[in-house]
């Protein structure tokens, strides 16, 4: 009969034999849940439970007699522990005396006990330590022992898969060929669930492996486990040797108990910042369009009016190259179209209409619909900003580049993206120039823009395994793992140059990223670069192979990125390591919990080429994974992770494997496909059949979410802590103001480095151009429709107020009140022989009403307005505002040139009214 305890499963098997699944607490370093035997234990046995951090201890004959439970370590008083934990503690090692049915003999127990909290005290201790400041480890944990009293109780249990209680091990197919597990050659100390025989096709035994196919490396004569230079662990690992590649060495200021310090973050350059207009005022203000003008700026930086503006043009040179290639179509000569030169301020409101069209939704391409009065997406400031005419010439003639200096198509130096080049190129350069230090840990992955069109030198292909996307092209983007700063980019397509040995496409595209990424590494203090030391990198399996790593290496680099089942170490048989897919079953899950199989290389210095230490480590995880390394991880083996999903008696916890590489590759591999899901957040898109088009908007994205990285930044208070803010726009709130601020932007308001000096600036008097500081522009004369969604113009609640008092309104579906209205009309003196101005529509009407003195269409039976129901409108609250007389008499109507409400206007109105009185 099994019997069962918090921690420990306990079975008979048909030997006569007990075997027991032990559960394991947080966070704790264990192989796999293990069958514990106690009987005929070897030593190898012993050395298996070693492992385990969380140990049932045996019990007593007198416990056996009473209730057969098992004493639990983890549950055990603390003065206990304290026993078990002093080793030199005789009474402790006293009540470990066992029965012949124990575990091995009493010396055999006891150097069991020795190892185990030898394993305890060092998981407890990493666990007590992570996340510590640096300094104050030996303040908060006096010692080892006392981190496991301190730790022992506020641990949680995880629950870990282990050995089926109904599980017996099968005799070894001698027939076959297969030896006895007891003489299997177990570097890792596995069990017999996991670790089985395997036949070949031709059904002859070829060795033990796991269930992703790993076989141990044998032993060679040196007493160590290598292959082709590659030395094999299967289990803890850390390096053995002080020096360059000694222990704590690689990814400088991280170790294993805290691998993202402080030290290794970035930061922008607050002088900068500073020299280009960033204040506090700016701050509490929410003026976005400063930190997008950074990125891309709307001046000359050359003529900014800023002693050394690190910053390259955009919308300037933008401006140059459109008028270039208007001119070459021949508009705005004799014989062509007539078009106005196009101007940096214009070129920011194109762009800020489509941001504004995506703070709306998004129309999926048919932005038209803001200026089209009947649609509720109509938008007063687009209007204002630009006509639809001039947004579609704009559209028509815009350009990134100069044609005319850019390399023909055949030539040897022609680049296929040298249309959009720009959008990205300034975007990085900028925000490099504005950063004062570089984080040490980046992330290269792939950006996708859409275009089911056609694109030139392979710039446009089919996108697989990109959800939204069938068709598009790619950009190959670098920036800092913890925030989105690109740092380096590539542009993906088929004409790369591919010099020998980079062959793959995505090692090649590291090749050039790097060339990149080490033109900006610090050579000395002061040289202006922003790289401190040679940066770790983070990339995805398209990425990996030899050729990568080994050139990182060589490069000083260091790199995690996942392995391609195709991609493993060269020259070590696959079968070494995790490499075949397998089901999902208990004998995997249980599989997971052993540690990974490290393989190192170390590779000495050869004359230019640095020394550098390739690791691979191999572990079992829903599938075989393989992380393959350069100069990045200081340890490998394996820890728990606690997951928690659901509430109350709904709540499950459980444990996830996990080790260094693993940690260190999720942690920094998604800082792209964030950044690519905030920018397909921003909905920026128009229907053009021109492929540029759509990376120019993906540029556009890409430099809006950088500089609401940079925003979030400065209101952290961590660059400058005047800039601080309690509650920083969100991303939504960020673009909303943002594109405001673009579609109202002049420059005579001289908000911004560079504005004084353009031409609308410069031909103003001295006497205007002080007065443009505070004195806002006059807003054109808008039409009751615009005014009716929302704004200045809108009707005040004051003024609606006193409309119910004077009784003229009746609600929205007040007939009693509206009948009496009505029925005004059939009065003496209701009739107006000469006729007047009706206060709802401004035409000719005869009656009015004799309650509100006004006149009225009261369903006219005749003449050109036969049939016209102004006086139900006029008496409706929901239209309040909207009617002729509205607009010449209430104060919130002042400069508004009156027209006849469309349906759209008159719900937006609703809408307004509802707002400020709740629904009618």
């Amino acid at each position: 009969m099994p019997t069962r305890t918090a921690n420990h499963t306990v079975t008979t098997n048909p030997n006569g034999n007990e075997e027991g699944n032990v559960t394991l607490p947080l966070g704790f370093v264990s192989s796999p849940p293990v069958v514990v035997r106690r009987a005929n234990t070897s030593p190898a046995g012993l050395t298996l439970l070693s492992e385990i951090s969380s140990i049932t201890l045996p019990p007593s004959e007198e416990d056996e007699d009473d209730s057969n439970e098992i004493c639990q370590r983890s549950n055990a008083p603390i003065d206990t522990l304290e026993e078990l934990v002093d080793s030199d503690n005789d009474d402790a090692l006293d009540r470990l005396e066992t029965d012949d049915n124990s575990m091995g003999g009493e010396e055999d127990f006891q150097v069991l006990m020795i190892e185990a909290e030898s394993a305890i005290e060092d998981r407890m201790y990493q666990l007590c330590i992570a996340g510590k400041p640096e300094g104050e480890e030996e303040d908060h944990c006096v010692s080892k022992k006392d981190v496991l009293m301190e730790m022992v109780d506020l641990t949680p249990e995880v629950k870990i898969p282990g050995i089926p209680p109904n599980w017996q091990p099968t005799e070894p197919r001698v027939a076959n060929g297969e030896v006895p597990f007891d003489e299997v050659d177990n570097p890792g100390n596995w069990n017999e669930y996991i670790y089985r025989g395997k036949l070949n096709k031709s059904r002859q035994y070829k060795g033990h492996s796991l269930p992703s196919g790993a076989q141990p490396v044998p032993v060679s004569e040196g007493g160590k486990r290598t292959i082709n230079g590659w030395e094999f662990h299967y289990g803890p690992w850390t390096p053995d040797d002080e020096g360059d590649d000694g222990p704590g060495s690689f990814r400088s200021g991280a170790t294993t108990e805290n691998m993202f310090p402080e030290s290794r973050k970035g930061c922008l350059s607050v002088a900068t910042l500073k020299l280009l207009g960033l204040t506090k005022s700016r701050m509490d203000g929410d003026d976005a369009l400063f930190f997008y003008q950074l990125l891309y700026p709307i001046c000359d930086p050359k003529r900014s009016g800023v002693a050394k503006d690190p910053r390259e043009a955009y919308y300037f040179d933008v401006e140059t190259f459109t008028r270039k290639y208007a001119a070459s179509l021949e508009y705005g000569g004799s014989y062509g179209q007539t078009i106005k030169p196009v101007l940096a301020a214009e070129l920011l409101k194109f762009h800020g209409i489509m941001v504004r069209d995506g703070v709306h939704g998004g129309s999926r391409g048919a932005v038209y619909r803001l200026w089209d009065p009947t649609c509720s997406c109509y938008d007063k400031d687009v209007v204002n900003a630009l006509s639809l005419y001039r947004f579609r010439q704009i559209k028509r003639i815009i350009k990134l580049n100069d044609n005319a200096k850019s390399k023909p198509r055949g030539h040897e130096l022609y680049d296929p993206a040298h249309k959009y080049d720009m959008a990205y190129r300034v975007v990085v350069a900028n925000c490099n120039s504005l950063t004062l230090y570089a984080e040490s840990d980046l992330c290269c992955d792939e950006m996708t823009w859409k275009f089911m069109g056609y694109g030139e030198g392979g710039v446009v292909r089919r996108i697989v395994g990109k959800p939204g996307v069938t068709k598009g092209g790619q950009v190959v983007m670098t920036s800092d793992a913890s925030c989105c700063r690109p740092r380096a980019y590539v542009h993906r397509h088929t004409l790369h140059h591919r010099p020998t040995g980079f062959a793959k496409q995505g090692p090649n595209e590291v090749r050039m990223i790097v060339e990149k990424l080490d033109c900006l590494i610090s050579k000395e203090d002061g040289d202006g670069k922003i790289f401190r030391e040679k940066p770790h990198i983070t990339l995805d399996n398209f990425f990996s192979g030899d050729e990568t790593l080994d050139h990182l290496g060589e490069l000083g680099f260091a790199a995690t990125m996942t392995s391609r089942r195709d991609r493993l170490p060269a020259g070590v048989p696959k079968h070494h390591f995790h490499h075949e897919k397998g089901p999902v079953d208990d004998r995997s899950k249980a599989a997971r919990f052993i540690h990974p199989i490290t393989c190192v290389k170390k590779f000495p210095q050869d004359g230019e080429k640095k020394a550098y230490t390739r690791t691979h480590v191999s572990f079992q995880s829903t599938g075989s994974t393989n992380f393959s390394t350069v100069n990045a991880i200081n340890s490998s083996r394996l820890y728990v992770v606690k997951k928690e999903r659901g509430v109350g008696k709904e709540k499950r916890i459980w444990g996830v494997e996990n080790n260094p590489a693993r940690t260190l590759y999720l942690s920094h591999y998604g800082r792209i496909d964030t950044d690519d899901a905030m920018m397909a957040g921003t909905q920026i898109q128009y229907r053009s059949r021109k492929y540029w088009h759509s990376a120019m908007l993906h540029g556009l994205r890409l430099a809006i979410v950088t500089a609401y990285s940079f925003y979030l930044e400065a209101s952290s208070g961590s660059l400058d802590a005047s800039w601080k803010l309690v509650k920083p726009m969100t991303f939504h709130q960020f673009r909303d103001r943002l594109s405001t601020q673009m579609l109202q932007y002049k420059p005579r308001f001289n908000m911004y480095p560079g504005d004084s000096g353009f031409r609308s600036v410069t031909v103003l008097s001295k006497k205007a151009r002080s007065k443009t500081h505070v004195v806002p522009s006059k807003r054109s004369r808008q039409t009751a429709v615009s005014v009716s969604t929302g704004g200045q113009h809108c009707v005040l609640i004051d003024e609606l107020d006193n409309a119910r008092k004077s009784k003229r309104l009746c609600g929205a579906f007040n007939h009693t009140e509206l009948s009496k209205h009505l029925a005004s009309f059939l009065e003496k003196g209701a009739s107006i022989s000469s006729g007047s101005k009706c206060a709802w529509c401004g035409e000719k009407a005869y009656q009015r009403c004799t309650i509100c003195k006004v006149p009225l269409h009261n369903f006219p039976a005749k003449g050109m307005h036969k049939g016209k129901s102004c006086s139900v409108d006029w008496h409706n609250d929901s239209n309040f505002g909207l009617g002729y007389k509205d607009c010449k008499s209430l104060a919130s109507k002042a400069s508004v040139n009156w027209s006849l409400p469309s349906l759209a206007a008159k719900k937006a109105n609703r809408e307004h009214i509802d707002g400020l009185s709740g629904p009618i």
